[in-house]
């Protein structure tokens, strides 16, 4: 199961300067047919490949397939936007969307790569799974708002 959250180790993390606009952040694919839990819990994405899914490795859950690379899709550097002076929110633009690929994927893991793969947040793709075969595949993240950014924090 996916549940669309911000992780709560990013949030403990943020309070503790660990998250930097500057640092590098990926987005993995969470393939259908996924055995793992991704959720608040999530910590890491540790390693892809064959290693056992948990709670702080994607593993095998990650999306295997040709022109799809491994360790997810690169982000632009997140901007920190402020809505009605009680919301901030961390945004990303959508990623580059990959030609000619053949995936079935459930959701994806959003991390960061400068600190070691600490998980940032998980989200489940509405629909699920979505599938390209031989075709385009893109990830569109909401649109940047008080009520729609994918990472907000209430104050």
């Amino acid at each position: 199961m996916i549940t669309t959250k911000t992780t709560t180790s990013f949030i403990v993390e943020c309070l503790n300067g660990v998250h930097l606009p500057t640092d590098t952040y990926k987005v993995a694919l969470i393939k259908t047919g996924h055995t793992g839990q991704y959720n608040t819990q999530t910590t890491n994405y540790g390693v892809g490949g064959l290693t056992t899914p948990a709670y702080n490795n994607l593993g095998s859950d990650e999306v295997v397939a040709a022109g799809y690379p491994a360790g997810g899709l690169s982000l632009t550097a997140p901007s920190i936007n402020t809505y009605n002076n009680s919301i901030v929110a961390f945004d990303f633009a959508d990623p580059a969307a990959l030609n000619n690929v053949t995936i079935s994927a459930d959701g994806g893991l959003i991390y960061n790569v400068s600190k070691g793969g600490k998980a940032v947040a998980v989200f489940a793709f509405t629909n699920a799974p979505v599938t390209s075969v031989n075709g385009l595949f893109s990830v569109d993240f909401p649109v940047a708002g008080a009520t729609t950014s994918l990472i907000r924090f209430n104050t």
